[in-house]
């Protein structure tokens, strides 16, 4: 397990220790001004804890800043903490320090909108190891199996979904939610792992990063610059702005609508990223978008 890695997924639990309900979240975003990192999870995690107590990234001041609606089977919400401790919390002065050290050492994980078939992932989520006392990360090596989608009741949208496939006997536990799926190749983000489809947990559901860009019209004015992040960094290396290769328009799944619907000026965007991928010739590129 790569040491970044580990230092950038966090367990999500509740400030009532009583309850056994928790998930697992990650590092996507840093900000400076104000100094806040910002981690993604699954919606029903932060529903199911705040039945009981608070959401906290322990022992740290957090927010819950975005949050889809429980009929909406995007299930994401976005955390935002900072530095400071949680005033519920008493530390010693050397556990301040440790906690310090901890929120600079957390590095955004890279999202990147380009998951297929048959790729090879590695997930990473916390579950309870001692009872209600520690809690282990564990990393598994598994597959997406195929792209599916889920929908529900009047949802005008469709959530772009995974199937997982992992070899091992005892797989997605209790507490995996949130977690994220890593391609192994390219070491990015393709998706956030909603649950576990059999008793063993070597089949689960992934939420694929595209409903992220949904996520941010939650957000208010004052998360204007996470906003544009989100937008910018989903549509750029292996997203809409700019593919690595002009041969991964097919293989990349990358669904160009949601992106030209933001802007009208993705179509010139568009125009652009085709001429630059292509062979050098004198010809123009003639680009043809059909809607379903």
């Amino acid at each position: 397990m790569a040491l970044t890695t580990r230092r950038s997924i966090f367990p999500v639990i509740g400030s009532d220790p009583r309850k056994n309900v928790f998930g697992t979240a990650f590092v996507f975003h840093r900000s400076q001004q104000p100094n806040c990192i910002y981690l993604l999870t699954c919606a029903h995690v932060i529903r199911d804890i705040e039945k009981h107590s608070k959401a906290q990234i322990y022992p740290f001041t957090t927010r819950v800043i975005a949050i889809t609606p429980p009929e909406d089977t995007d299930d994401l919400a976005i955390i935002e903490i900072s530095k400071d401790i949680s005033p519920e919390i008493q530390l010693s002065s050397e556990q301040v320090d440790r906690a310090t050290e901890i929120f600079h050492n957390a590095e955004p994980l890279p999202l990147a909108n380009f998951g297929k078939d048959e790729m090879s992932c590695s997930v990473y989520g916390y579950y309870e190891y001692i009872s209600r006392k520690e809690f282990k990360l564990k990393k598994l090596a598994g597959k997406l199996i195929s792209e599916t989608a889920v929908k529900r009741g009047i949802q005008v949208h469709v959530t772009k979904t995974w199937d997982l496939n992992f070899p091992q006997k005892i797989a997605l536990r209790h507490g995996y939610s949130g977690s994220p799926v890593i391609d192994t190749a390219k070491e990015m983000v393709v998706g956030i792992v909603r649950i576990k489809e059999d008793q063993s947990g070597q089949r689960g559901l992934a939420i694929s990063v595209e409903a992220v860009l949904r996520l941010t019209g939650k957000l208010k004015q004052e998360h204007k610059k996470l906003r544009n992040h989100i937008h910018s960094v989903l549509r750029s290396d292996y997203g809409f702005d700019d593919l690595p290769d002009i041969s991964h328009f097919e293989t990349a799944n990358c669904n160009l609508l949601p992106y030209l619907a933001d802007r009208k000026a993705q179509l010139d965007q568009l125009g652009k990223i085709v001429s630059r991928h292509l062979p050098k010739s004198n010809a123009t590129p003639i680009i043809i978008i059909l809607h379903g």
